[in-house]
């Protein structure tokens, strides 16, 4: 059952987009902003704004917070002006780090709060709809309790009782999402230096994509039994790769940022003695210095 109220803290573009689905799902939501025209288009749709952030707290029983950063958060909620959080759930959507997570667990635990740390993969645009993802961690009794609220604004995720869990799967999620956008940005670039339709590139790539979840399961599973010597491909084998990306960069006269990193990783990888071993040997370079 959806609790029937809930407050948010913090109205740029995602509170501002969590509001709107919460009220349009028949939930009274108080708002608080630190300006307050913030709350104006809100208050029109049916928003109750408070006037302070204690009297946002005060309102309800839960507070769903989506500031700018934990660093922002905490300056509310914990600098000259606490408010009382005691028996309160803070539900915390603000973006952070796993060590962010657990000093604001701690924090609101020594204040006498329930807390559940999270992070919200999507664009506001997307909130409310199935392409919103939010993952939580924490309590998983308090998860069990909100997530009919929170499949309101995502579809959920439980992640760890840690609290810094889902920041770091938010932050393991990112890193994969910008290497593959810059990895398919730079092959557009590249097919257009030496005259290639670029929309058939990007369309033989949408191809792949129920391969690529193959592949990501067979190194997984690699990694998983720690043998990387029945290679599919090698590290030396992918390395040499690296080169010709790197030639075809140099000779069009491009930024040479994509192709030296992979050129040093796979250089380094092999100066380590991981060259005829499976290219999932890269996570054991990874993993240590």
């Amino acid at each position: 059952m959806v609790p029937s109220a809930v407050s948010i803290v913090g109205l740029g573009n995602m509170g501002s987009a969590m509001t709107q689905a919460l009220l349009s799902a028949g939930v009274h939501v108080v708002v608080y902003n630190r300006t307050p025209s913030r709350s104006d288009p809100l208050r029109e749709a049916g928003a109750t704004v408070a006037g302070s952030l204690a009297e946002a707290i005060a309102a309800t029983s839960a507070s769903i917070v989506s500031v700018a950063g934990y660093d922002a958060a905490r300056k509310l909620f914990f600098g000259s002006d606490q408010p009382d959080i005691r028996g309160k759930t803070i539900i915390q959507l603000s973006s952070g780090t796993p060590t962010e997570a657990r000093d604001w667990s701690r924090m609101c635990t020594e204040s006498g709060a329930d807390t559940l740390t999270g992070a919200v993969l999507a664009l506001p645009m997307h909130i409310g709809t199935p392409r919103a993802h939010a993952l939580l961690s924490g309590p998983e009794r308090l998860y069990v309790e909100y997530k009919p609220l929170l499949d309101v604004l995502a579809t959920t995720k439980y992640v760890s009782e840690s609290p810094g869990g889902a920041s770091a799967f938010d932050c393991a999620v990112l890193t994969n999402t910008f290497l593959s956008v810059i990895g398919w940005m730079q092959g557009i670039e590249m097919c257009r230096a030496e005259g290639i339709d670029t929309e058939i590139f990007v369309a033989f790539l949408n191809e792949r994509v129920a391969f690529r979840a193959e592949v990501n399961q067979m190194i997984h599973k690699t990694i998983a039994e720690n043998n990387y010597t029945n290679p599919q491909a090698s590290v030396d084998v992918c390395g040499a790769v690296t080169h010709h990306i790197a030639e075809i960069i140099e000779q069009n006269h491009m930024s040479p940022i994509v192709s030296n990193m992979l050129v040093q990783l796979f250089t380094e990888a092999h100066e380590r003695g991981l060259g005829d071993l499976d290219i999932a040997a890269l996570a054991l370079l990874l993993r240590n210095k």
